[in-house]
């Protein structure tokens, strides 16, 4: 992660820490979608943190730490097979994706889901306008934020095409 970007971050995931709005409920929620040790976390707590008592809170001190910290709009970046893509942006359906604020980590991603998948894999660059696309906290290390697909689905470009699934 660069240095700005990371000490930006370190202060939003400070402020956070200190803003009394991580309650316990929350703080699990955060936790089940990092997945712990294991790394495979439960994509459904991004829909339950929504659901919870403390969430707004949560969610209005998340968002304005971003604003004061690193600004909107902000630019964030998902990697994903390239066929998901087209398949996401013709279904009437929205989600929460995982995203993050450095391309490199995203490409990361691509380069290790592509033993998994036959398709080409591609980075998108999204733009997040309204703080309200902003859900919770992801993992730290990967500049990690959780993102409303239905907030954002007009301003998803994709910026490259991978092009290296089975080592090509």
């Amino acid at each position: 992660m660069l240095c700005e970007t990371a000490d930006r971050l370190a202060a939003v995931w400070h402020d956070m820490e200190t803003s009394g709005t991580v309650t316990e409920g929350i703080a699990a929620a955060e936790e089940a979608w990092r997945g712990g040790i294991a790394d495979l976390g439960d994509r459904q707590s991004a829909s339950m943190i929504q659901q919870m008592p403390d969430y707004t809170a949560y969610a209005e001190a998340l968002r304005a730490s971003l604003a004061t910290r690193i600004g909107f709009p902000l630019t964030v970046y998902r990697a994903m097979p390239e066929d998901a893509v087209e398949e996401f942006m013709a279904s009437p359906y929205s989600t929460e994706w995982a995203t993050s604020l450095q391309a490199r980590t995203a490409e990361g991603f691509a380069r290790a889901a592509a033993h998994r998948t036959k398709s080409s894999m591609v980075l998108l660059r999204i733009t997040v306008r309204d703080p309200a696309a902003i859900i919770m906290r992801g993992k730290f290390e990967e500049a990690e934020l959780v993102i409303a697909t239905w907030e954002v689905a007009d301003d998803m470009i994709i910026v490259k095409s991978l092009n290296n699934h089975h080592g090509t």
